[in-house]
């Protein structure tokens, strides 16, 4: 569901039947924490920062207030002032940091494919043989992990060569994400959802991508490794790792599970380790600071 394609500008059965699903899935406004204070963040505001994380575009996104281009800005100004940023990139790296929205809920469904595959593995292991050394056990984290970046750039890598971003675009994209300043970028994208009617590349970028706003566009750059990355801390990534370990270990340790919700566990804590690592890009960005 999270992932159906949806082109630019368009509204059908597709994207209703997306948008509905959301919508039953927020119960209701939430409240966050900050300090002495509370946020509360409404259902509608909920609504739209899903829909923008999934990357529809703003003629998309619009469809939801009933073409009321007057209530999407009072929204989307709502928004930017609860997080005292207009630069969209920032404000989804604070959305996700604070769990207003969930990492895992925005993960490639490749990368679904991938944990079910290791939590038949992790669930058919014979613990009892190396249970007291699981924790260090050789590198079935990391497997897990390069295969995870390896299956989404053999996706990308197999995409008819029309589908695939040129030089002049991965130069472009460098040039937004490296050298242009926060105010540019935002006055430039809206405020929001990039204006790309008169600049053929991003068009063609869009288009490709099948990613409509700056975070959504960001986020396939990092999932197919389309430009050069900062390199994450590996004290980072081996703190996730074994975390993530002792959890699976205390699951298959556990007697109050059947297999198939072990296995559900298992998968829940792999979709973790996998988001937690993506998310560390966006923290790792230029544009965020």
């Amino acid at each position: 569901m999270k992932y159906l394609a949806v082109m630019d500008g368009s509204f059908n059965l597709t994207f209703r039947f997306f948008f509905n699903s959301i919508h039953k899935g927020i119960a209701g406004n939430m409240i966050i924490s900050r300090g002495n204070d509370e946020l509360v963040y409404s259902k509608t505001e909920l609504i739209y920062l899903c829909l923008y994380a999934h990357g529809f575009s703003s003629d998309s996104i619009s469809e939801y207030f009933n073409g009321n281009k007057v209530l999407l800005k009072d929204v989307m100004q709502n928004i930017t002032t609860k997080e005292h940023s207009r630069n969209w990139l920032r404000i989804m790296f604070n959305v996700f940091k604070k769990s207003i929205l969930n990492k895992e809920d925005f993960t490639h469904p490749l990368i679904n494919k991938v944990c079910v595959s290791y939590s038949k593995l992790l669930l058919e292991m014979d613990f009892s043989r190396f249970e007291n050394s699981f924790i260090t056990y050789p590198n079935i984290l990391g497997f897990f992990y390069h295969e995870c970046e390896a299956t989404l750039v053999n996706h990308y890598n197999q995409l008819p060569e029309h589908s695939k971003l040129i030089a002049k675009e991965k130069r472009m994209l460098t040039t937004r994400y490296n050298y242009f300043s926060n105010m540019e970028l935002i006055n430039q994208g809206n405020g929001s959802v990039f204006s790309i009617a008169n600049d053929q590349y991003l068009t063609k970028i869009s288009k490709k991508l099948e990613s409509f706003n700056w975070f959504s566009i960001f986020k396939k750059v990092i999932e197919y490794r389309l430009l050069e990355l900062p390199q994450i801390d590996a004290d980072f990534i081996q703190s996730e790792q074994i975390k993530t370990k002792m959890n699976i270990l205390n699951l298959r340790l556990s007697k109050k599970y059947s297999k198939n919700e072990l296995q559900l566990h298992i998968y829940q804590e792999l979709l973790s380790l996998y988001a937690a690592i993506e998310f560390r890009h966006f923290q790792n960005a230029d544009l965020l600071y």
